[in-house]
């Protein structure tokens, strides 16, 4: 089971396609849905928007995986860009996204997937999410994604001790509210950088440059491939 986060543009059926494939992707460590979730969420609201040629092999687990067809390629694309736009339209409104994080049988969320995958989102432009990380007065915002980043983490120095349900309850809240003032934090940072494909939050969300490698994988030119009228 899981919670369904509030402006989210993809149906039940279509969260299972894509959670069917992620599953049978066999090389590397793709992500799991919640991952990619936490994922993107640091990608939108971060410092710098990321292309899609560097964030996908991450989400596949490595190299862009081969494809049965140009119909599944272009239909997988089609997904996780409408996931993107999902939590960008979100935040784009000023409005809470409510995280989209797998539920146990005893109703319980963990949620450590998706603070797993936020902090992977930080680690691609890391010397610009520093400022944050560093910021004595704003900082505090990322705290919950760490904490259960670290809640099982080998090191047992690292692991932030006992957490009730109740406080588990609350940092999955602080998660929530902390994505949305991080959006805002970086807002200037990302309007300074220039990114590399165009960006409209509301009605596509990133959009593939022509004269960029197919995310299917094909080798071509996304204008040659899955981008082609």
């Amino acid at each position: 089971m899981v919670t369904v986060a509030n402006g989210w543009p993809l149906s039940e059926e279509e969260y299972g396609v894509l959670d069917e494939f992620l599953a049978s992707l066999e090389h590397g460590e793709p992500m799991t849905l919640e991952e990619l979730d936490g994922f993107f969420c640091a990608l939108v609201a971060g410092p710098e928007l990321v292309p899609p040629s560097e964030f996908l092999p991450e989400v596949f687990g490595g190299d862009i995986p081969e494809f049965k067809d140009m119909e599944e390629a272009r239909r997988i694309t089609d997904l996780l860009m409408r996931h993107w736009n999902g939590i960008a339209d979100t935040l784009a409104k000023d409005e809470i996204y409510l995280p989209y994080v797998y539920q146990q049988e005893d109703e319980s969320t963990p949620a450590n997937e998706w603070a797993c995958g936020f902090m992977t989102g930080t680690t691609m432009r890391h010397d610009s999410w520093s400022k944050l990380i560093n910021d004595e007065d704003h900082g505090g915002v990322i705290l919950p994604m760490m904490i259960l980043y670290h809640e099982h983490d080998p090191d047992l120095e690292m692991r932030p001790g006992p957490i009730t349900p109740e406080q588990r309850k609350d940092l999955l809240a602080y998660m929530a509210v902390g994505t949305l003032k991080i959006y805002h934090y970086f807002k200037a940072d990302r309007e300074a950088h220039k990114s590399p494909f165009e960006y409209d939050p509301v009605k596509r969300g990133p959009k593939i440059g022509l004269n960029e490698p197919c995310p299917c994988g094909s080798g071509k030119k996304y204008k040659r491939c899955c981008g082609a009228s």
